[in-house]
């Protein structure tokens, strides 16, 4: 199918750690078209993935945070900024919420989520053509089988696509480099010295067949495509390995990853699909364009030989992530202050590597902390602060420490003293304070703070030490291993 006021998220949040009521927008499968007509823009020509329990302001989050981390435009302040501008004029969390929020930016679409099939994949055969429409498993070919065809006309995103295409291969198939982003860890936000690094990283997209021998393979696709779909069909396309009779394949569609939430999902771009060096083109022209493949397309014979398909490739260039991009103002209002929640857990979201041991409470603090917000006034800085608090409370970490780097009120001195909360109350446990012994309940703690000068805020918004990869296939991680994230 922008405006560039600087913002600062006045609340950062410090981790230091050891070591991804809504009314439901209605999910559509697509619908065979039995008329032609072009698809103009790449949103029209992509599918959104699975549904997801998130609310909608959890997915907006994610997907903010992985576009401003992993997406091609390095200007993750002016992207914050605009996320401010949208949440100061609109705090309702449904799915105009996300329409309006990707049309803020050229490389993100909103949309429905396409259901997952609960069918069996079938396999019809058509004098030595077998006509397979994926399902959730992956057939076994008749044994006359000279030649396949794919059927992606109404893919589903549960598909188990690449091995059933590999069923047309008797060996390992490159189809494309993809340039991606890998995170290990979220890297301090200056130029000074940082736990953790990120990197823009090649790997070459390559498919492993199981067949008995290679056999000629096309693909039937209709108007639109998953991400998943999209960079399979496309790039064995460009290399030859595949016919496509139908739609037209768009690269900005195979470069995306896909967020969803209880109502719609967001789809936004991740990668840089590249062939021989040089960008795959826009669009990657089908040899047959037609709505009814199944009424027109006779064999792979038919269409050769293949061309060689070029094109212009006008996408921006996948940038290296700048960490050190510079400081926002430290303007504070009701935009801000959503804006800060959910980059605050857009990036525990993706970074956090506990949430198996501590559990998701920070769900419900999410939309907990906005409704606060919402109540608060616009420039309450140590309300926000009491909002914030709340949330990081939420991951049950010892290492969560928050701070308004826009306020110069800082306080005197400190008590050097811990403070757990036993039976509901806050008690000091551990105590290198003159006077305070552990035990003593915090209301009680009458000893004066030393005295340390005027103290200066951390410079580091957030340190964790999981490696995000947005590559594919997605591979399960627990603590500081990698960890592989789905497009």
């Amino acid at each position: 199918m922008k405006s560039k006021e600087m913002f600062k998220p006045i609340l950062l949040v410090l981790l230091s750690l050891a070591c991804d009521h809504v009314e439901q927008e209605p999910t559509t499968s697509p619908e065979q078209e039995t008329v032609y007509r072009k698809v103009d823009d790449w949103c029209g020509a992509g599918l959104g993935g699975e549904a997801s329990e998130r609310t909608v302001a959890a997915g907006l989050a994610r997907a903010h945070v992985g576009a401003r981390l992993f997406g091609p435009n390095p200007d993750w302040l002016g992207r914050d900024n605009d996320l401010v501008v949208l949440m100061k004029r609109n705090g309702t969390f449904d799915y105009n919420l996300l329409r309006d929020y990707a049309e803020l930016f050229s490389t993100v679409c909103a949309m429905n989520a396409t259901p997952a099939t609960e069918a069996s994949t079938t396999v019809k055969l058509e004098n030595g053509i077998a006509i397979i429409t994926p399902g959730k498993d992956v057939p076994e070919l008749p044994e006359d089988t000279v030649e396949i065809v794919v059927d992606l006309r109404a893919p589903a995103p549960n598909s188990p696509l690449k091995e059933i295409v590999a069923l047309a291969f008797n060996e390992t198939v490159a189809y494309g480099e993809e340039r991606h982003k890998v995170f290990h860890g979220f890297p301090a936000q200056n130029e000074e010295w940082t736990h953790y690094e990120n990197e823009t990283v090649n790997r070459t997209l390559t498919l492993v067949g199981v067949g008995e021998k290679t056999l000629p393979l096309t693909f039937w696709t209709g108007p639109a495509l998953t991400p998943a779909a999209a960079r399979l069909v496309g790039g064995l396309r460009l290399h030859a390995k595949a016919a496509v009779v139908g739609y037209d394949v768009y690269a900005r569609v195979a470069e995306s990853s896909w967020t969803g939430s209880n109502a719609g999902g967001l789809l936004w771009r991740s990668a840089q699909l590249q062939m021989n060096g040089a960008d795959w083109p826009d669009v990657i022209s089908a040899d047959l364009k037609t709505a009814v493949p199944d009424e027109i397309f006779t064999d792979y014979a038919s269409l050769e030989p293949l061309e060689i398909l070029g094109g212009s490739a006008t996408r921006p260039p996948l940038a290296d992530y700048d960490r050190a991009l510079g400081e926002p103002t430290s303007a504070l209002n009701r935009g801000t202050m959503r804006a800060a929640l959910l980059v605050a857990y857009g990036t525990l979201d993706w970074f956090y590597p506990f949430f198996d041991l501590v559990g998701r409470d920070m769900d419900a603090a999410l939309e907990v902390g906005l409704g606060e917000v919402s109540a608060a006034s616009e420039n309450d800085r140590k309300g926000m602060m009491q909002v914030l608090g709340r949330f990081m409370h939420s991951i049950h970490d010892g290492h969560g420490f928050y701070t308004d780097w826009g306020d110069d009120s800082w306080s005197d001195g400190f008590l050097d003293v811990q403070i757990q909360e036993i039976d509901d109350a806050p008690v000091v446990r551990v105590s290198f304070q003159e006077g305070i012994d552990p035990g003593i309940p915090s209301s009680l703690l009458t000893a004066p703070p030393q005295r340390i000068g005027t103290p200066k805020p951390l410079p580091v918004i957030l340190l964790l030490r999981t490696v995000i990869d947005l590559s594919w296939p997605p591979m399960n991680s627990r603590r500081c291993l990698e960890r592989r994230t789905s497009r």
